[in-house]
This record gives C-alpha cells, sequence and structure tokens, in this order.
C-alpha cells in the first residue's frame, strides 16, 4: 500500500487574521524606527571621510612640528608604555596600595614627628643650645666656605695630596744632621717652598681689613 509524503508543517500553528495584522504592524514599527535611525546616522556618516583626513592632517602636523623641535614622539610614546607597564606591574600596584592603606594614618604621624620636633628643641633650648641661632650660624659658616674658594678644584686636589702624605709618611725622629740632610733633598725643598709661599699669602690676608 503506497503512502504520500506531505512536506512538514513548520508553523506550528496556524496564525489567524488578527494575530497576522498585529505581527505585520510590529514588523513595521521596527522598519520605522531602523529608517530613522540610519537616517540620524547618515549625517554622521557623510562627514566622516572629511573628520577623518582633518584628525590625519592635525596629527602629521603635530608629528612634524615635534620632529622640528628635536622630539622623538614614537621614542616619547614607547618610553610612556614601558612606565606605564612598569607601574601596572603587581609589585607596583601593592606597593601603591600599601600607600594608600597608610594615607589615613600620615596625619598622626605627621603630628608625632612634630611633636617630637618641638621636644627636641625644647631640651636644645634648655641646655643652653638655640637652633634657630645655630642653624644661621651653619649656613653662615657654609656660605663664608663657599666664598673663599676653599671647595674649588685646586685647594680640593692640594688637600687631598695632604691626606694622601699624612697617610703615607711615619713618625720618626731627627737630629740636626738629619734636618740639614733633609733639606738638600729636593722633594723636601719643594714643600717648603710651597709652605712658604702659603704663609706669605696668608700674611698678606692677615693684613688686609675684612668687612665683619
Amino acid at each position: 500500500m503506497n503512502q504520500t509524503n506531505s512536506p512538514p508543517n513548520l508553523l506550528p500553528h496556524r496564525l489567524n487574521e488578527s494575530d497576522a495584522t498585529a505581527l505585520l504592524i510590529k514588523m513595521s514599527e521596527k522598519i520605522d524606527r531602523m529608517e530613522r535611525q540610519l537616517q540620524a546616522l547618515e549625517p554622521v556618516i557623510t562627514q566622516a571621510p572629511g573628520m577623518i583626513g582633518m584628525i590625519a592632517d592635525t596629527s602629521d602636523q603635530l608629528y612634524t612640528n615635534a620632529a622640528r623641535q628635536g622630539i622623538d614622539l614614537e621614542l616619547r610614546l614607547k618610553n610612556g608604555l614601558s612606565v606605564l607597564e612598569k607601574l601596572t606591574q603587581p609589585n607596583t600596584i601593592a606597593a601603591v596600595n600599601q600607600l594608600i592603606g597608610a594615607a589615613p594614618q600620615a596625619p598622626g604621624m605627621l603630628a608625632m614627628a612634630m611633636d617630637s620636633i618641638d621636644d627636641l628643641f625644647a631640651m636644645a633650648k634648655r641646655d643652653g643650645f638655640d637652633i634657630e641661632d645655630l642653624g644661621r650660624n651653619s649656613i653662615n659658616a657654609l656660605k663664608t666656605l663657599i666664598d673663599s674658594g676653599m671647595l674649588d678644584p685646586k685647594p680640593l686636589a692640594i688637600l687631598g695630596q695632604v691626606a694622601a702624605s699624612l697617610q703615607e709618611s711615619t713618625p720618626q725622629r731627627i737630629g740636626p744632621m738629619g734636618l740639614m740632610k733633609a733639606l738638600s733633598d729636593p722633594e723636601v725643598q719643594l714643600a717648603l717652598g710651597f709652605f712658604v709661599s702659603v704663609a706669605k699669602q696668608l700674611g698678606k690676608h692677615l693684613n688686609t681689613p675684612t668687612n665683619h
């Protein structure tokens, strides 16, 4: 007995006329909304090539100006990315989080430090030390030292030679004959000549009245 194969029914149920009408209305509303959205995007799409060209021209101009000033933007970008990579490392983030966690305690710690400094000032004052005068005197002494030229390369080099000579020398006794023999040594004569020159210049400065 032959059986005729009928095509499968793809619709779970037949749509009545009212259901079909409602479905068509919803589809029409969706199409209208899509059309309005596309119409709103049309000016942007139309202007997109010009905007992209403007951005490209501006970027080229910035790159050219930076190159004229000796600025390598690619190198700076590379360095910036390297810094960003280091800042985002787990150890760095953990340290930052630790600092952030300690931030609420900072005012109390600062107040404690200020109290300790005040106590030190009070103790020094009771012992006869004026911290403010000591600070002013220290600054004046440092200024005088700098103005004197003592920290210039030549005096520092001579001081270095004197220090090396002290380290390499050993105390020893000499008599009049040994002194006479030493005076004939060219190196001793050179050192004595240096000290005599220093003594002469020192005498000139001692005879010059100071402004203090």
